[in-house]
C-alpha cells in the first residue's frame, strides 16, 4: 500500500523525478540506489562505467549483496565540494531536494511535468464531479442547511461578506452540489463568494490565502511520503508551514478540522491521521475545482491550478514557462 494520496491515479513519481532533476544547475548522474542504505547500487554495465568515469562516486556505493534497491528508478547525483572529497556523511546519502530552480526545465522534466500534472487535474474533476452531482435519495433542503450553518456557535461572522464562510463550510463537507443549488436558487452567489476582497495582503483574497497553504501542505506532505517510502532522503523540512497553517492570521489559513493532524508528533508520525488529512484537503480541492469551473469556466482551469502550485517546489519562472506552453495550445 502506498503512502501517498491516490497513488494509482497521480504521479507523484514524476513530479518527483522533476524535482530531483532540477536539484542543480549541472547535468546531474542518475545511478540506482539502495532501499536502506541509500548508497549506489550498480546493477547494470552502463551503471559500472559511470563509476569508472566518475571516481569520486565510487566510496558511495553499496558493498552489501544483500540490500535490496530502491523501486525509484534513478537517483541524481550531483557533484558537489562535499561529494568530492567524501567529508560529509550526508553527501553518501545524496539527499533529494525538491525545489526547482529560476531557468527553464529540460524537454524531459517538461513530459514528466504534465504527466503529473494532469493526471492531479483528471483526479480533481473525477471527484469533484461526484460531489457536484445530485445526490440519489437524498433531500437536503439546502436553505435549511445554510440556516445551519449560519447559526453554528463556531460561525465566523468577519468572513461572511459575500458568504464566503457559508460557502466554505459547505465544500468542507464535501457538498458542492448544495453550493451550486444554492446558487441557482439564488441563495447564494458563487460568483460573488468566489472573488470577494476583505482587505489587503493575504486578506486580500479569502481562497487564494486558504489554498495558497492547503496546497502547499498536500503537496508537501505527499513528496515526504514518497521520498520516505521510496528510500529517498527530504531535505527540504518546513516547520513554519506547519506552523503557520495551525492558526487562522490574515486569512483562513488550513481545514480547520485537520489542524490535529499537523501537530508534532502526529504528522507523518500517525500516518493514518496523515492519510486522512491529505483525503480531507483533496477531496476540499475537488469541490473547490467544481464549483469554480461551473461558476468561471473551463477556459483558463488548467492554469489557474498551475499558479497554485507551491512556490517552496516551483520557481517563478518556471511556471511562467509551464504557463506560456498553455497559452500555445490554447
Amino acid at each position: 500500500m502506498s503512502d501517498t494520496h491516490f497513488a494509482h491515479l497521480i504521479r507523484w513519481h514524476d513530479l518527483v523525478w522533476c524535482l530531483t532533476h532540477l536539484a542543480s544547475s549541472s547535468n546531474p548522474v542518475s545511478l540506482p540506489t539502495g532501499l536502506q542504505c541509500q548508497r549506489i547500487h550498480p546493477l547494470t554495465k552502463r551503471d559500472h562505467i559511470i563509476l569508472q568515469h566518475h571516481k569520486y562516486l565510487q566510496p558511495f556505493t553499496c558493498t552489501d549483496p544483500d540490500c535490496p534497491s530502491s523501486e525509484f528508478p534513478d537517483r541524481p547525483y550531483v557533484k558537489t565540494k562535499e561529494l568530492k572529497s567524501g567529508s560529509s556523511d550526508k553527501a553518501g546519502k545524496l539527499a533529494v531536494r525538491p525545489r526547482f530552480r529560476n531557468d527553464q526545465p529540460k524537454d524531459a522534466v517538461r513530459v514528466r511535468f504534465w504527466s503529473f500534472f494532469d493526471s492531479f487535474l483528471a483526479a480533481l474533476r473525477d471527484v469533484g464531479a461526484a460531489d457536484a452531482a445530485p445526490r440519489t435519495g437524498v433531500q437536503d433542503d439546502v436553505a435549511v442547511v445554510i440556516q445551519a450553518i449560519k447559526s453554528s456557535p463556531d460561525y465566523d461572522r468577519f468572513w461572511s461578506n459575500g458568504d464566503c464562510e457559508t460557502v466554505y463550510r459547505l465544500l468542507d463537507m464535501s457538498r458542492a452540489d448544495l453550493a451550486l443549488t444554492a446558487h441557482a436558487r439564488g441563495l447564494l452567489d458563487l460568483g460573488v463568494a468566489l472573488s470577494t476582497n476583505f482587505g489587503s495582503q493575504g486578506v486580500g483574497n479569502f481562497w487564494g490565502f486558504l489554498l495558497a497553504h492547503t496546497v502547499s501542505i498536500y503537496f508537501y506532505t505527499n513528496i515526504r511520503l514518497f521520498c520516505r517510502q521510496k528510500g529517498l532522503v527530504y531535505e527540504l523540512e518546513n516547520d513554519r508551514l506547519r506552523s503557520s497553517a495551525r492558526a487562522d492570521c490574515d486569512g483562513r489559513t488550513f481545514l480547520h478540522r485537520f489542524r490535529g493532524a499537523l501537530a508534532d508528533g502526529v504528522y507523518i508520525t500517525d500516518l493514518e491521521a496523515t492519510r486522512e488529512m491529505l483525503k480531507g484537503c483533496f477531496r476540499f480541492f475537488a469541490n473547490y475545482d467544481a464549483v469554480e469551473t461551473k461558476v468561471r469556466g473551463e477556459a483558463g482551469r488548467k492554469k489557474r491550478w498551475l499558479w497554485r502550485l507551491p512556490s517552496v517546489f516551483f520557481g517563478v519562472n518556471e511556471i511562467w514557462e509551464y504557463a506560456k506552453e498553455l497559452e500555445k495550445v490554447q
